[in-house]
C-alpha cells in the first residue's frame, strides 16, 4: 500500500449538486443552494417533460495530473432508462499560484426535463474511469386537501 506522501492524486474535493456556481473574481467557486432532492409540483400522472428544472452540477478535483488534458464528465443514470451524458470538458490540472496543489472544476448547468420521479444518479468520470455518484431524488408535492371547515 502505498504511503499518503506517495500518492498524487486526483483526488475528489466536491461534487454536488446546487441550484448555481459563482465564480469570484479570484477564481474562487461558490455553490449557491446545494440540493439533494427536487419536489415537482404536478402527480405523476400528469408530469410532463415540457418544463426543465435548471439544475447546476460542480465537480472539483485536486492533485498532479501532469500537463496532459484529461476528459471529466457527468452522466445520468434515471431510475428507468439508458444512460447519458449531461456535459463534461477537457480538463488540465493546474496550479492557480506558484506551490499550490494543482486542480480542476468542471460546472455543468443542466435543464433536466423529468417525467418520472425516483432516485437519479449522475455518475462523474475521468477519462472514463468512475469517479463518484451524486444521488438526487426526484419527488411529488403531496396533494393540498380542499376540505372545508364546518360552518364555512
Amino acid at each position: 500500500m502505498k504511503s499518503p506522501a506517495d500518492r498524487r492524486g486526483p483526488y475528489l474535493t466536491a461534487a454536488l449538486v446546487c441550484e448555481r456556481v459563482l465564480r469570484e473574481s479570484d477564481g474562487a467557486l461558490s455553490a449557491i443552494r446545494i440540493v439533494d432532492q427536487v419536489t415537482l409540483p404536478k402527480p405523476p400522472a400528469e408530469l410532463q417533460p415540457d418544463a426543465p428544472v435548471v439544475l447546476t452540477f460542480l465537480v472539483s478535483m485536486k492533485g498532479f495530473m501532469g500537463s496532459d488534458s484529461h476528459k471529466l464528465e457527468i452522466k445520468v443514470r434515471p431510475p428507468e432508462g439508458e444512460e447519458k451524458s449531461l456535459g463534461g470538458a477537457d480538463v488540465t490540472f493546474a496550479s492557480t499560484s506558484p506551490g499550490a496543489v494543482p486542480g480542476a472544476n468542471l460546472v455543468v448547468t443542466a435543464n433536466l426535463f423529468l417525467s418520472k420521479t425516483g432516485l437519479f444518479w449522475f455518475d462523474v468520470l475521468l477519462d472514463e474511469d468512475y469517479i463518484t455518484a451524486i444521488p438526487l431524488e426526484v419527488r411529488v408535492a403531496e396533494p393540498v386537501s380542499s376540505t372545508t371547515q364546518p360552518g364555512g
